[in-house]
């Protein structure tokens, strides 16, 4: 059962948690929001899809945002018992850092819980199905292929359209331009008066219907080309199938790598599994980091230990480069900048009893004061 002190400690905790972990995530959104939307505006993807991606991406941040929101989340709320002078009177009441670590230790167990079915299940998913609704996204828009006043093109290059207008009603187009190039080098431009996107009804083939136009075919350059006019002429869109064949490696499911002897693989899972021990470990670290002296202010803690997590964070990556190099054995994966970590902890922990660390264990009030 957990005591009044475990659930005030355990408010305070969640709180702000969950308070700088929505602050993060809202910054993060944004930025990505903005970068979806300039692929839209630029004609890569089709707006539904945006918010689509948008919500896939917040699951792989929240991989990452989940342990260091929890981080700086329980250095902010202790920054503040700290200041208040809450923590001192609680150290004077018997309560010892052991009674302090209880309720922490529990909420971490919780985020790194958490943050495991993120990596190892729901990020991977995410990643997964997002790469597939972005191909088929990207192939759609490249379908859709006019957008009234703009030139736009295809995703290889070779063909450039625009229409500059288009009636919303019936869906014909005016004033239609298409340039093209073909294997041979030759060069290919029609424009025409109107035209109109129709689909076969037998091969569900799409085609551009152009009415009332000019073709010149030749080398751009060479003045020799060749003029043909039409009064209906028809271009077949070409309509390949979303490439699902390329993948990123976060979007591997987990089962998959731990039977794969890939180094790859090895390295993606090592790094999937450091999320909820990584999760542990800055919980571990915050108690002591976040003890502050009397005129300390409320944030100095807090740039330090996001300077911390990013040391952390980096020399994570830098192992797992290592262990998809082969400079690092499977069987040591990313163990070592784990204790490493533990190592700074137990330092910590140790300066804030005094390098004494029976003192987590008080008897009575006075270890409690000598505690504080």
């Amino acid at each position: 059962m957990f005591r009044i002190i475990d659930r005030y400690l355990l408010r305070e905790a969640i709180g702000a948690w969950f308070a700088v972990t929505a602050v993060l995530l809202v910054i993060i959104i944004a930025h990505r929001f903005a970068r979806f939307l300039g692929e839209a505006a630029s004609g890569n993807l089709p707006g539904p899809a945006v918010f689509e991606l948008l919500g896939y991406a917040c699951i792989g941040f929240l991989t990452v945002l989940t342990p260091v929101g929890l981080f700086i989340g329980l250095l902010t709320a202790f920054g503040r018992l700290y200041r208040d002078s809450e923590m001192v009177a609680m150290f004077a009441c018997g309560v010892g850092v052991r009674d302090v670590y209880r309720p922490v230790l529990v909420l971490g167990l919780a985020g790194a819980l958490l943050v495991a079915w993120l990596n190892l299940f729901a990020s991977p998913w995410a990643a997964s199905e997002a790469l597939k609704s972005r191909r088929i996204a990207e192939k759609q828009a490249e379908l859709g292929v006019f957008e009234s006043g703009r030139f736009k093109t295809s995703k290889d290059g070779d063909v450039a359209f625009y229409a500059e207008s288009a009636d919303s009603d019936t869906g014909i187009l005016s004033r239609v331009f298409v340039a093209a190039r073909k294997t041979d080098g030759e060069s290919v431009a029609i424009r025409a008066a109107e035209g109109e996107q129709v689909r076969s009804e037998a091969t569900g083939q799409r085609f551009l219907v152009l009415n009332d136009g000019r073709r010149y075919d030749g080398v751009i350059g060479d003045a020799n080309y060749r003029t043909y006019s039409f009064a209906e002429h028809g271009i077949q869109i070409r309509q390949d199938d979303p490439d699902f064949r390329t993948f990123k490696r976060d979007g591997v499911p987990t089962v998959q790598l731990l039977i794969s002897d890939s180094p790859r693989d090895i390295a993606e899972l090592h790094w999937r599994i450091s999320g909820p021990v990584m999760t542990l470990l800055l919980v571990f670290i915050a108690v002591p980091l976040a003890q502050t002296r009397p005129r300390e202010g409320r944030y100095g803690r807090v740039v330090i230990g996001v300077l911390l997590y990013v040391v952390y964070s980096n020399l994570l990556g830098v192992a797992q480069v290592w262990l998809e190099k082969g400079r690092l054995s499977p069987d040591t994966g990313l163990w070592p900048v784990h204790l490493l970590a533990l190592l700074v902890g137990f330092v910590l922990l140790a300066k804030m009893t005094h390098w004494n660390l029976a003192r987590l264990w008080p008897r009575g009030r006075s270890n409690g004061e000598a505690a504080a």
